[in-house]
């Protein structure tokens, strides 16, 4: 990695914490047996966000938080007051007030920054992502029922995004020259391996990239609810009301919500494993599949793509390596995700599972019309991309198809099919 590029990196993490970052940062990279110059940048995103992120989250002080997330929680009631914020709300309803001459109230405040709604708008969960001054927020406005199913207000959680904003955006922007340096170097067989290598690593984190914001929310999510429930229990508790039921009631809610932080991690940590560490073995492909749907889901519904599965693959087995066959999903995911979104009043995905005679085939069917034939040939060569102006890279697909091939498998583009449909076929168990 170039030298500016750790030393950008550096400077905005020591924004978090000026007085340790530093020796936090320089002891990952070390401990690894990298310098600042033969760390890559698929490592530092793995340092950042295994490493350095939890340790400076564990030194902060964050008294009165989520979960020490940092977040400010906001409570509404449905006369359009705000009842509860916690020390971040307060802060972040200090900090919109400053410079503001008019008289509003804190629900005032809150509403005119799109933090805030009124019940009537409220009847679903909204997330948002919005940028006040120089910071950037993400906010999740939930509504607030009471035990007869009846909206009573709303609960809002604000992440303020600034700095994982900027650095993911330094070290993307990197990874995006890599496609020039990897043109570079190949003028012999030796540079042409190490090009290769960077290819591979290239497009693994391109794409989990592209999924970054739908886990995030995933994450925080339950990660609301969690700190919710724990400030009701604090609240019976105070006011002397806390009964057994209302006990076990909060307590399922908050370990319902820690699985499902715990399966998605779970899925990520299956996905990125180090495929050269892997030998091929004997797997179900619903498990595969459902590592897959718990890191990208959010994404789809966070863009009201239906995503759904089709077919009896309960006990469907495949051989192989499931951290790859995961990558092809999560690439040929991505790419309908890209295409179809804001172009269509209901749009779907399906994903469906069946066996042929010597085949396992996983389809994905989008409710787009169908490849254009002057790119249908085109569609796995490597660095060609209909994405350019997003970050594309022109590697996910072709990148897919060889790890298809190593499988003695393949990928193709169903011709016949109405709308938009790839098929990923794998030798039967």
């Amino acid at each position: 990695m170039k030298k500016e590029i750790y030393n950008s990196i550096l400077k905005k993490i020591s924004k978090a914490a000026p007085l340790f970052a530093k020796s936090v940062l320089e002891k990952a990279v070390s401990a690894r047996g990298h310098t600042q110059e033969s760390i890559s940048a698929a490592e530092m995103l793995k340092i950042l966000s295994n490493e350095v992120g939890p340790k400076l989250a564990k030194d902060k002080t964050q008294s009165n938080s989520i979960l020490l997330s940092g977040a400010a929680l906001i409570i509404t009631n449905d006369c359009e007051e705000v009842v509860y914020k916690n020390a971040q709300g307060e802060v972040l309803l200090s900090e919109l007030r400053s410079g503001n001459g008019i008289a509003q109230n804190d629900f005032e405040v809150f509403s005119e920054k799109g933090i805030v709604e009124k019940i009537q708008d409220c009847y679903q969960i909204k997330v948002r992502v919005i940028s006040l001054q120089d910071k950037v927020y993400n906010v999740s406005i939930s509504p607030n029922f009471n035990s007869a199913g009846v909206i009573t207000g709303t609960v809002s959680v604000v992440q303020d995004i600034t700095l994982q904003r900027e650095i993911e955006d330094e070290v993307v922007s990197y990874m995006k020259n890599l496609k020039e340096e990897v043109i570079r170097r190949t003028s012999s067989e030796k540079e042409l391996k190490e090009s290769q290598e960077l290819i591979l690593q290239s497009s693994r984190m391109a794409s989990l990239g592209e999924m970054a914001s739908g886990i995030a929310h995933e994450i925080n999510n339950p990660l609301a609810m969690i700190g919710l429930n724990i400030e009701l229990l604090y609240r019976f508790l105070d006011k002397k009301r806390l009964t057994d039921d209302i006990l076990k009631d909060k307590l399922a809610k908050i370990v319902e919500a820690g699985e499902r932080i715990n399966n998605i991690i779970i899925g990520m940590k299956r996905l990125t494993r180090p495929t050269d560490e892997l030998d091929f073995e004997t797997f179900l492909v619903r498990d595969i599949i459902h590592n897959v749907l718990n890191i990208c889901s959010e994404r789809f519904k966070l863009a009201n793509i239906n995503l759904t599965l089709i077919g009896d693959f309960e006990n469907i087995k495949i051989k192989g390596r499931d951290t790859e066959i995961g990558q092809i999903l999560v690439n040929i995911l991505n790419n309908a995700h890209d295409e179809i979104e804001n172009k269509y009043p209901m749009p779907w995905v399906e994903i469906e599972v069946y066996e042929e005679q010597f085949h396992v085939v996983i389809a994905v069917t989008d409710c787009g019309p169908g490849i254009p034939k002057d790119i249908e040939n085109k569609m796995f060569d490597p660095f060609f991309t209909t994405k350019l102006h997003r970050g594309g890279t022109g590697l996910g697909l072709g990148f897919s198809r060889k790890i298809a091939e190593s499988h003695k498998g393949t990928i193709i583009i169903n011709k016949e099919s109405p709308n938009t449909r790839i098929e990923v076929k794998l030798p039967k168990v």
